[in-house]
């Protein structure tokens, strides 16, 4: 019976590091995948949906808004709307990002200024551009009517 117990606590003395290492490794691996997932961590809300065109269909559709607007549209709007432009883009918001913000919360902020429509557009165009990790923090001066991808240069310069 001793040499059965002796057996079995040298397996155990032996094991233990093994087990050890087995723990650590697992412990890194979600903490990594913990992380991975926070930064990069998209709503795909929309993903699920399935969208059929028909070409003909969408040259008819634009053919006829096409018509429809030069039909409805008087030159004086045009100017008002000109100049409504001209004063957007001449409007110039200081942006201040964090140190250590991640792309999601550079995207609410960006959102609360009133530069991007939605968080999962800005986040789509950085991942199109391949910069989520050239995103800096600091204070940026934007232009009010600056597309995505101006905001993203800007940003990640």
């Amino acid at each position: 019976m001793k040499d059965f117990l002796d057996k079995i606590k040298d397996i155990l003395y032996d094991g233990t590091e093994y087990i050890l290492m087995i723990a650590i490794i697992a412990v890194v691996a979600l903490v990594i995948n913990w992380r991975l997932d926070g930064l990069f961590a998209m709503d795909v809300e929309n993903s699920d949906k399935q969208i059929t065109l028909d070409n003909e269909s969408i040259v008819d559709d634009y053919n006829e808004y096409v018509k429809n607007t030069e039909d409805e549209t008087p030159k004086e709007e045009e100017t008002e709307d000109n100049e409504e432009v001209k004063e957007t883009e001449n409007v110039v918001i200081n942006v201040t990002i964090p140190s250590g913000a991640l792309p999601n919360e550079i995207a609410s902020i960006l959102v609360s200024k009133g530069l991007v429509e939605s968080k999962s557009e800005f986040i789509d165009k950085v991942v199109e551009m391949g910069v989520e990790k050239k995103l800096k923090s600091g204070t940026f001066k934007i232009a009010k009517g600056s597309s995505l991808e101006e905001i993203v240069n800007i940003i990640s310069k």
